[in-house]
């Protein structure tokens, strides 16, 4: 993670909040041969029609019925290279690669737990200045969003600016928490803002932050 520099890199496991030992366990969920958008890890994913499709704009994530599945760590797949032995592994699902198997497909990694906390770092989508692409020690236990969104102010551009996708380099999503959605109002906002990640190089309340993130109860279990 990058602490006060605008490269937002997705959602990384942090924690859970139950009293069980967090292990990031993991379940295998379906990219169909030569999907045509890329899979980052970090990426919020849902499934539409039994397989994987990143929520890049968390304003979507409103209801029960549209929070993410989980958090995307990676695929692997049977490669149509007669060279590459055993599975094809990426952190990064690529737009448009075919597998060996069309019917098969690829499998992605998600992170499933609905108790599972996030190390996300925070920005804007606003047209604002930098100043405001932080989360205050006040806004501690209000809610949010997410966005990956590209650029900043048009007037004061962020520097550097949002990067807008994930990092073929890395494989790491490009997501982050966007401070002008925050709220004190749960309604319609899919993450609770849980405190400031502890980290050396964090600096709690100044741009480009680090927090800890959890989903929305009143979503994930709306009969809570």
């Amino acid at each position: 993670m990058s602490y006060g520099t605008n490269a937002p890199q997705g959602f990384q496991p942090q924690n859970t909040q139950t009293s069980a030992t967090f292990t990031g366990q993991m379940f295998m969920y379906r990219i169909p041969s030569g999907y045509n958008t890329s899979l980052f890890t970090g990426d919020p994913v849902v499934l539409t029609n039994g397989t994987l499709v990143p929520v890049t704009d968390g304003t979507a994530a409103t209801t029960l019925a549209t929070m993410p599945l989980g958090i995307f760590q990676g695929c692997e797949w049977n490669a149509v290279d007669p060279n590459v032995l055993g599975l094809s592994k990426s952190a990064y699902w690529q737009a448009n690669t075919v597998t060996k198997n069309a019917a098969v497909g690829a499998s992605g990694w998600i992170i499933t737990d609905p108790n599972a906390t996030w190390n996300i770092q925070v920005s804007t989508s606003a047209d604002a200045e930098a100043a405001t692409a932080t989360v205050k020690p006040a806004q501690i236990g209000q809610y949010a969003t997410w966005a990956l969104k590209s650029g900043g102010n048009k007037f004061k551009p962020l520097q550097p600016v949002n990067p807008g996708t994930g990092n073929t380099a890395t494989g790491q999503s490009g997501v982050y928490l966007d401070a002008s959605s925050i709220k004190d109002n749960p309604v319609g906002l899919p993450l609770v803002i849980l405190g400031f990640v502890p980290h050396p190089q964090n600096r709690p309340g100044k741009p480009f932050c680090n927090v800890i993130v959890g989903w929305n109860q009143k979503i994930v279990k709306p009969s809570a």
